[in-house]
């Protein structure tokens, strides 16, 4: 493979990036399309990302297993956070809720791959858990928005629990299902995109994608499960 591909990236190339997301957020303004939600997720994109990958150089290089869980945490509290956001009735015990429901999601799919498919020693590597954890617990928050305001939605149009229930699970199952489907065919996914354009052989590198896609598909559909369950049960 060549490894000549990989590149670093100067500043004046990530601007160049950010000129269509300039014109972009023009033309909303012009359309008269509120901006604000647009600027902000772009500012905090960029400083988020800068920032922690400043701060993964020095976690990776000290492999410490109470730091790598101390960032875990704080990932898991964060996302619940962000998932509860486009939902309407927010309160503690709804953020409690979510936290619990993302945890036991991604704790089974993380135990799964470390434990029985990946096995690395030690068990604990940074360099593995917390790149593992955030796309986790990023795909499973996504999930978790869509089942919230979904279920919400149908408790308010229908009332009936049973169907809010089902209808809130298909609708946060939607974009998993379609991944799966187009996996492949329609879009080579960022886990396995960056191993390729890394050097990795792209059967191995498919392999790993394999591994990627149940365990997001399980984090989410437990999490969604988690959190219906308790859900009904405060009714």
């Amino acid at each position: 493979m060549n490894k000549d591909l990989i590149a670093e990236i100067s500043n004046w190339e990530l601007a160049i990036m950010f000129v269509p997301v300039l014109l972009i957020g023009l033309v909303m303004w012009s359309w008269k399309i509120a901006t604000k939600d647009y600027w902000l997720a772009n500012f905090r994109m960029l400083a988020q990302l800068l920032i922690i990958g400043y701060l993964l150089i020095h976690i990776f290089k000290n492999n410490n297993l109470w730091l790598g869980i101390g960032l875990m945490s704080l990932m898991l509290l964060i996302s619940a956070w962000i998932s509860l956001r486009p939902i309407k009735n927010k309160n503690k015990r709804h953020y409690f809720d979510i936290c619990l429901a993302i945890s036991i999601g991604t704790g089974v799919s993380l135990t799964l791959i470390i434990s029985l498919v990946l096995k690395p020693a030690p068990w604990y590597q940074a360099q593995l858990l917390i790149p593992l954890a955030g796309l986790l617990l990023g795909n499973t928050m996504n999930s978790i928005s869509l089942c919230g305001e979904r279920f919400l939605h149908e408790l308010e149009q229908h009332q009936d629990k049973i169907k809010a229930r089902n209808q809130a699970f298909n609708t946060a199952m939607i974009p998993q299902i379609n991944s799966l489907l187009a996996v492949g065919l329609v879009a080579l996914p960022g886990t396995m995109t960056g191993q390729i354009i890394s050097g990795v052989d792209p059967d191995v590198a498919a392999r790993y994608q394999i591994v990627i896609m149940a365990a997001i598909l399980i984090s989410s559909a437990i999490s969604i499960i988690v959190y219906l369950y308790q859900r009904l049960r405060q009714l």
